[in-house]
């Protein structure tokens, strides 16, 4: 699941700079057999972006709560990391990761890409402001809470063991915020 969401993200990233218009996160009626007949008839990357590009985006959206196609049980902004509960139990919102996702759909809405984008963006954003006062393992937001790696997707603190804490997410999320700031 983490490999075809990094997957994914990487097709999103690679190709961004497409005019391909957004399409909704509900929108994947396809057939995954056809889906795949299809890919490998492709011989040039740039016919193969323009199938795979509106699949990967509709697949980054899924998991966004609370309207995802994936994120049933999200609070609204929260991204997830993956729906499964089992092996791996995954079903968690990673400070991180969830920056990294929302700095590539910031840059897709400011660079006039896709307008849809705001609410989803707006959520989010709200969202963090919430994460960041939730008190967890690291701490309060003043006394190290905001390296905290992972979060419930209901915003609840995690209390679980896990590496803590972890400083790179909330830079990324800073960086992602200020691009939408800006």
């Amino acid at each position: 699941m983490l490999f075809s969401t990094l997957l994914s993200f990487g097709c999103l990233a690679l190709f961004q700079a497409s005019s391909i218009a957004a399409i909704s996160p509900n929108d994947l009626s396809f057939n995954k057999k056809s889906v795949l007949e299809k890919r490998l008839t492709y011989t040039n990357v740039d016919d193969y972006a323009t199938f795979q590009y509106p699949i990967a985006l509709a697949g980054l959206l899924a998991n966004i709560g609370p309207n995802g196609a994936k994120s049933s049980g999200a609070k609204s902004g929260v991204v997830i990391a993956s729906p499964s509960t089992s092996n791996p139990d995954y079903l968690y919102t990673w400070t991180r990761d969830t920056s990294l996702v929302m700095k590539y759909v910031v840059d897709r809405y400011t660079g006039g890409r896709d307008s849809t984008l705001r609410t989803t963006i707006d959520n989010w954003v709200a969202s963090s402001a919430r994460i960041q006062q939730v008190t967890n393992p690291s701490g309060t937001v003043s006394t190290g809470g905001l390296g905290e790696p992972k979060f419930l997707i209901s915003e609840a603190a995690f209390t679980g063991g896990w590496g803590r804490p972890q400083r790179d997410g909330p830079a990324l999320r800073a960086t992602a915020l200020i691009k939408y700031a800006n």
